[in-house]
């Protein structure tokens, strides 16, 4: 059904009126009757108009939107604390000052040779002293408390004097020779008998006085008897 215009009402008065028309009026009207049936068209015209306003609007389906959400879980792996403590020895006194390292760690033992790790990891227990042989331990992990012997290191040694420590060849011919023999160890001269020391230094004294005569580098040939397995004392 249209919608209700009032100007429909006067649209059908005007239509009945030209449907009876022809009975009243005679020929020479005829052009009276083609303006009014151009009225009754716009009248039909207007109300198809006015229904087509009047319609309600098409209003498009609702579109589902989908919405994926992610969740990121994080977990924290928390690694156990353990403690690794002892004692460093030699024949069952106590050893301070021992160097002892764990995984690039390194602490010294106290007075009473004591030594103690918080928060250890497993790891090689590595202990050092001037005079005694270095040990080593394997450390698996968990509390532990242990005793460490580190036995005195029997030297026998060659002297390096000057004069063999700035000669190449006459250093390699000491070196063959603790090679097959029980020597153990060198010794090198930082000083000569006038007290001069013999390598370069920084030492402001040494500087000032004037008693410096560089004659070899001791880094370089002290690495060299450490390479052959030798014990080296300056």
């Amino acid at each position: 059904m249209g919608h209700w215009n009032p100007q429909n009402l006067w649209c059908w008065v005007v239509v009945d009126f030209i449907g009876d028309w022809p009975k009243l009026m005679p020929m020479r009207s005829w052009t009276v009757l083609i303006v009014l049936s151009l009225v009754a068209a716009s009248c039909t015209s207007s109300a198809e108009v006015a229904d087509t306003l009047a319609a309600p609007p098409t209003v498009p389906p609702p579109t589902a939107t989908s919405t994926t959400s992610t969740t990121t879980t994080t977990t924290t792996t928390t690694l156990p604390s353990y403690t690794l403590g002892g004692t460093v020895v030699t024949d069952e006194h106590p050893l301070w000052d021992a160097v002892v390292t764990l995984n690039g760690e390194s602490i010294y033992t106290d007075s009473s040779g004591l030594f103690s790790f918080g928060g250890a990891m497993a790891g090689t227990l590595a202990i050092e002293r001037p005079g005694y042989l270095p040990q080593e331990v394997e450390y698996e992990g968990g509390d532990l408390s242990i005793e460490v012997l580190l036995e005195v290191r029997v030297v026998r040694a060659l002297r390096v004097s000057r004069y063999v420590s700035m000669n190449d060849d006459d250093f390699d011919r000491l070196l063959g020779l603790a090679a097959i023999t029980t020597v153990n160890s060198l010794v090198f001269d930082t000083k000569d008998e006038t007290g001069k020391v013999l390598y370069e230094t920084a030492v402001p004294e040494a500087l000032e006085l004037g008693f410096i005569n560089p004659v070899y580098d001791p880094i370089r040939r002290i690495g060299q008897a450490k390479d052959a397995g030798l014990y080296t004392i300056t």
